[in-house]
C-alpha cells in the first residue's frame, strides 16, 4: 500500500510543477492574503497592521506595494519570515509563498535581517 501510494503521489506531483520567481509572489496576495475575515474589506492582510479584534493601524490596497518607506503607513511590501541570507537568496526558497508575507514597508526595513 505505501509504495503504491508514494508512486501515485509522485505521478501527480511531478507532472504539475509550477515555477515562479520572487517578483511573482505579490500577484498571489489578492487570493492568499486578502482580508475576508476581519473587516472583510478586501484590504491586504499586513502581518503587522492587522488587528483581528479592533481597528487596523493601517490598511492597504493591493496597489500600495512599495519598495521602501521612511514612515509607517506609507505602503506594504513582501517580508521573508526567514531572512534570505539564511539560504543565500537561492531559488526556490526566495520565492516561497508560504514564507513571504505582506508587511508594512517601514517595519520590514527596520526588522532588517532578523528572523520573524
Amino acid at each position: 500500500m505505501g509504495y503504491s501510494l508514494k508512486t501515485a503521489l509522485h505521478k501527480v506531483i511531478s507532472t504539475k510543477i509550477i515555477s515562479y520567481n520572487y517578483n511573482d509572489v505579490g500577484t498571489f496576495y489578492p487570493q492568499t492574503d486578502v482580508d475576508k475575515y476581519y473587516e472583510n474589506d478586501g484590504s491586504v492582510l499586513d502581518i503587522y497592521s492587522e488587528n483581528p479584534t479592533g481597528t487596523d493601524a493601517y490598511e492597504y490596497n493591493f496597489t500600495q506595494n512599495i519598495g521602501s518607506a521612511n514612515a509607517e503607513g506609507q505602503g506594504w511590501n513582501k517580508e521573508h519570515m526567514m531572512p534570505q541570507s539564511t539560504f543565500n537568496s537561492e531559488y526556490p526558497m526566495d520565492s516561497d509563498l508560504n514564507f513571504i508575507v505582506p508587511s508594512d514597508a517601514r517595519i520590514n526595513q527596520l526588522r532588517s535581517n532578523y528572523p520573524y
